[in-house]
């Protein structure tokens, strides 16, 4: 098997739209969160914008991640990686065009959990899995006093969360059933997972050749821990509004940018890996 096959490529120095389309894209994010602008385009326009930027971004990172899979030999560790990463961002794509069609055509009629949420819990899984094999396949530990200082930092947010979270969802006693207190469960464990799993992959791959390809992929997957552990807090705390539209708060606001740079993040990494592979 030829060398190029079981490492990365480097991306090619090359003008990168898709970066700016992107960056783009979160200008819109932002903007359409601005109380001002987000009351002229009213409920609905405010809510079509950001659904559809982040339904698109996530069906076109399955997309590239699908090919990035197909680009690599069968049996590869590589291969595995992105054959996994391909698999939970499809689930995920699906879940959030079930999630989005509810929202602007069922009127919110979707019960929870629902099939968004069960394709969303079981994208966890592959997407773990990919990127605890990828970190696996770099054999860097991280060892430097900023690193192990960021990964400290890191471990004590965790069991905030923990606290924060998972205990109160664990000890509710309003929820007495036990599908609807797993999922709630689910979602925080899997984020604090992929969240810590990111977080080591961008200490260990800022410095290098890798970061502007898979050091994004990874910077998405953290904004995607972040956003969905504060959005289970909000949610507990009564505080979050879904419509950007809506009377909108700055921790909402925070959340919906977090997880449409989630998607963002991931595609321009990808793009750069695929282009790298010459798999688009």
């Amino acid at each position: 098997m030829s060398q190029k096959h079981n490492v990365d490529i480097p991306p090619r120095h090359r003008p990168f739209q898709p970066a700016i389309l992107a960056i783009s894209l979160a200008v819109i994010v932002l903007l359409i969160h601005v109380p001002g602008i987000s009351r002229l385009l009213g409920p609905l326009w405010a809510l079509v914008i950001y659904d559809l930027i982040v339904a698109g971004a996530a069906i076109y990172a399955a997309f590239l991640a699908t090919h990035l899979w197909r680009a690599h030999e069968r049996g590869e560790k590589l291969s595995l990686v992105w054959g996994y990463i391909a698999t939970g961002l499809i689930l995920w794509a699906l879940g959030e065009i079930i999630w989005s069609s509810d929202q602007l055509w069922g009127g919110n009629s979707l019960p929870y959990p629902s099939m968004a949420d069960v394709f969303w819990i079981l994208g966890y899984f592959p997407l773990i899995f990919a990127l605890g094999l990828r970190y696996y396949m770099l054999g860097v530990i991280p060892n430097k006093g900023w690193q192990i200082a960021s990964l400290a930092v890191y471990l004590g947010l965790f069991g905030l969360a923990v606290w924060m979270i998972l205990l109160p969802i664990y000890t509710d006693a309003d929820t007495t059933r036990v599908f609807e207190k797993t999922v709630n469960l689910l979602y925080p464990i899997g984020d604090l997972i992929v969240g810590f799993l990111a977080a080591v992959l961008l200490m260990v791959l800022i410095d290098g050749t890798l970061f502007r390809s898979w050091g994004l992929v990874a910077l998405g997957f953290f904004c995607a821990a972040v956003s969905d552990l504060l959005y289970t807090w909000a949610v507990w705390q009564g505080t979050f509004e879904v419509n950007p539209a809506g009377g909108t708060n700055f921790g909402s606001a925070t959340i919906n940018v977090l997880y449409a740079a989630f998607y963002l993040f991931v595609a321009v990494g990808l793009y750069r890996q695929a282009r790298s592979k010459n798999a688009i």
